[in-house]
């Protein structure tokens, strides 16, 4: 999903920018890095917030394939808070507040600059 934003986005930079900066007498990599790139900033940012989150959820491919303890990952670690016949639910409603509140924060962080990423791509004008 992720490379379908991205390519929308860059389809979208005008080539004028480009063939400025040729004019000017830019080099390839002095176009890319100074003209480009700060342009693709929003996308490149999304891109990256959605595949943070993407790997913060992967539970079904941690859990088949992790079986040491000390290499589980967090959901897995708050699965532990559950037996065959029991649950202690005040341990694991603590532990699920402790675990989401980076998250959490770091979605409010940038939750603009998501905005923005998503907007941008799909926006034609």
């Amino acid at each position: 999903m992720s490379i379908f934003l991205v390519q929308g986005y860059v389809k979208g930079i005008p080539t004028e920018l480009e063939e400025a900066a040729a004019i000017d007498g830019s080099t390839f990599s002095k176009t890319l890095f100074g003209i480009i790139l700060p342009v693709c900033k929003p996308i490149l940012v999304t891109v990256a917030i959605i595949n943070v989150f993407s790997c913060w959820n992967e539970f079904s491919f941690a859990l088949i394939l992790i079986k040491d303890r000390a290499l589980y990952t967090v959901p897995l670690g708050l699965k532990q808070f559950t037996g065959q016949f029991t649950s202690d639910y005040p341990k694991i409603m603590s532990a699920m507040l402790i675990t989401m509140a980076p998250i959490v924060i770091f979605y409010f962080a940038f939750s603009k600059q998501i905005i923005k990423g998503m907007v941008a791509g799909a926006v034609k004008g």
